[in-house]
Formats: structure tokens, sequence, C-alpha cells
């Protein structure tokens, strides 16, 4: 499973998928909305704290690749974020305060949801600042 989310239009949605349908969902959103996308997905490294490797995720790898491919086609920006930074910018409580938290079984929804404010906070500061109340 995976997460998949977006914000458009000051509307946000989050869901998990399994990886055939949230590429598939991708798509349609890159056709359907006319704007310049940002793709993110979280950067799956396989080495864990103590550096030995962990178990190996290559859905997870081969879904951020086609997802790469998928940006490519329609001119998006993709890029890999690290799952801890997104954890400490976009926390339950920052989620639940923005009415986006979700549960699902895996949490994969809430997964992306932290990556979206990621990406605010790196490519939009001023717009991250205003969506969580600092501005």
């Amino acid at each position: 499973m995976c997460g998949l989310a977006v914000i458009a239009n000051e509307r946000f949605v989050s869901n998990e998928y399994v990886p055939h349908d949230a590429l598939k969902l991708l798509v349609e959103f890159l056709e359907t909305l006319n704007w310049h996308w940002h793709v993110v997905a979280e950067r799956w490294d396989n080495i864990g704290r103590s550096t030995r490797p962990m178990t190996t995720q290559l859905a997870a790898i081969e879904t951020n690749g086609a997802a790469r491919w998928i940006s490519s086609q329609y001119d998006a920006t993709f890029g890999l974020q690290p799952r801890g930074e997104a954890k400490k910018v976009m926390t339950d409580a920052t989620l639940r305060r923005l009415g986006w938290y979700k549960k699902t079984k895996d949490g994969h929804a809430n997964d992306a949801a932290r990556h979206i404010g990621f990406a605010l906070l790196q490519h939009f500061p001023v717009e991250y600042m205003q969506l969580i109340g600092l501005v």
C-alpha cells in the first residue's frame, strides 16, 4: 500500500491505495488539472540507523520510479523526501488541526499528507506558514 495526497485549489484529499491505483490516480490528476505540479515521494534508502540494510522495499522503489517517469511526461517537478523530516514538519497534531488527519489501515494517507506539508515548506514557505497559521 502507498499513500497519495493532493492539495489543489485550497482543497486537500488523501487516502492509501495499492501502488498501481495510486499511479493511475497520479496520471488522472496530472492530465486533468492544468498547472505546474510538484510531485513528491518518500525516499527509500534501505539503510537503518546502524547503517545495516533493512528489509528491501522493492515495491516502494519501483512505485517511486514510475511516479518519477509519469511526472516527467507531464513536465511536473518530482522529488524524493526523507520520512523523518516530513514527520517533524507535519506532526499528527498539525494534521488534525488542518483537518488533514485520516485514519487508515497502514497510516499511508497521513504519511502522504506529511510529505505535502514538507514540500510546501521547501517550495512555498510563505504558503506553508499561512497554512499552519504562523503568518
